[in-house]
C-alpha cells in the first residue's frame, strides 16, 4: 500500500508532463461544459449502468469535467470522488452538484499521479476523459493502482473510426495553431480493443461493448455554437487563430456536420466503446 509519505515521494519522482497549458484550455469553458456533456449523456448513463455501482461503494471518476457521470453514480448510492486536472471544471462540478443536491467530493488531480493510496476505490471510471492523458501507459497504471483487488473499471472512449475522430482529423488538425514536438498522443488511439488491451490487460480482466450516441441538431451552425461556447479546446483554438483562419475553421466545422443533414435536421452517429474490467 502507498502511504501518505509515499504519495509525496511519488509526486516528486514520477515523470509527468506539464499540464498547465492543457488544463487552462478546459478551464475556459468551466460550467458551460455541462451543456456540452448533455449532448452525449446517453453514453454516460450507459457507462454507469454497466459499472453498476451499489450503495456505499467508493468510486473514483477520473477526468470528471463538470461531474455529470459522477452525479449519476452518486444517485445510485455510491460514495463518489471526482478528479480533474482543470481547476475551472472542478469548481463548476462543485457548483452543479450543490444545485442537484449531490454529495460528491471533487478534487483537482493529475491522472498521471492520482493523489490516492493503492486500492482506495471499489470502482474507477472515466467517460471520454482519460483518453486525453499525455502519457497513456502511466495513466492506465494509475487507474489500476487506485482500484482495489476485485474492484471494477469502466471506460468510455470514442471509437478510432468514429465521426468524432474524423472531425478531429479532417477539421481540427488543419486548424491547429501550434504543433508541439513531439506531438501528444491522439485521444482516439484508445478507441480500439487492441490498444485498450495493451494498456489495461495486465491489470484487468476486460470485456468490451460497442455502442453509438446520436447527435441531433437543427443544423451544422447549431452544433458549431454548442462547441464554440462550451468546449474548451474549441474555444482556445479559436482564440489562437487569425481572423481569417477563424472563419475558415468555423466553415469547415459546419460543412462537416452538414454531411449528416436529414429532412428534419442533423443526425450524426458517434460510435464509442465501453471497456469493463475487473481487477484480479
Amino acid at each position: 500500500m502507498l502511504s501518505a509519505n509515499g504519495l509525496i515521494q511519488r509526486k516528486t519522482n514520477i515523470m509527468t508532463m506539464d499540464l498547465r497549458t492543457t488544463a487552462s484550455s478546459w478551464d475556459v469553458a468551466a460550467s458551460a461544459y455541462e451543456k456540452f456533456s448533455e449532448d452525449f449523456a446517453d453514453a454516460l448513463y450507459h457507462c454507469v449502468q454497466r459499472l453498476n455501482p451499489s450503495q456505499g461503494e467508493t468510486l473514483l471518476d477520473v477526468a470528471t469535467g463538470t461531474g455529470w457521470t459522477a452525479r449519476l453514480a452518486a444517485a445510485r448510492g455510491a460514495n463518489v470522488t471526482g478528479s480533474d486536472f482543470s481547476d475551472g471544471q472542478i469548481a463548476a462540478a462543485r457548483e452543479v452538484a450543490e444545485r442537484h443536491g449531490s454529495k460528491i467530493t471533487f478534487e483537482v488531480g493529475d491522472v498521471h499521479c492520482l493523489p490516492y493510496p493503492d486500492g482506495s476505490f471499489d470502482a474507477v471510471m472515466s467517460t471520454f476523459g482519460v483518453i486525453f492523458a499525455g502519457q497513456p501507459e502511466i495513466a492506465a497504471n494509475e487507474l489500476a493502482r487506485v482500484c482495489r483487488p476485485g474492484g471494477r473499471l469502466a471506460l468510455v472512449v470514442w471509437a478510432v473510426d468514429s465521426t468524432i475522430a474524423a472531425l478531429a482529423n479532417e477539421v481540427f488538425v488543419k486548424f491547429s495553431p501550434l504543433q508541439p514536438d513531439p506531438a501528444p498522443p491522439s485521444p482516439f488511439a484508445w478507441g480500439c480493443e487492441a490498444r485498450m488491451m495493451q494498456l489495461l490487460e495486465k491489470n484487468f480482466e476486460l470485456k468490451f461493448e460497442h455502442a453509438c450516441t446520436m447527435l441531433r441538431a437543427p443544423d451544422g451552425e447549431s452544433v458549431w455554437r454548442l462547441w464554440n461556447e462550451s468546449h474548451g479546446l474549441t474555444i482556445t483554438r479559436m482564440k489562437a487563430l487569425s481572423a481569417q483562419a477563424q472563419v475558415e475553421f468555423r466553415d469547415a466545422f459546419v460543412k462537416f456536420h452538414e454531411r449528416y443533414r436529414t429532412d428534419v435536421g442533423i443526425a450524426m452517429p458517434r460510435d464509442y466503446i465501453i471497456a469493463i474490467g475487473v481487477r484480479p
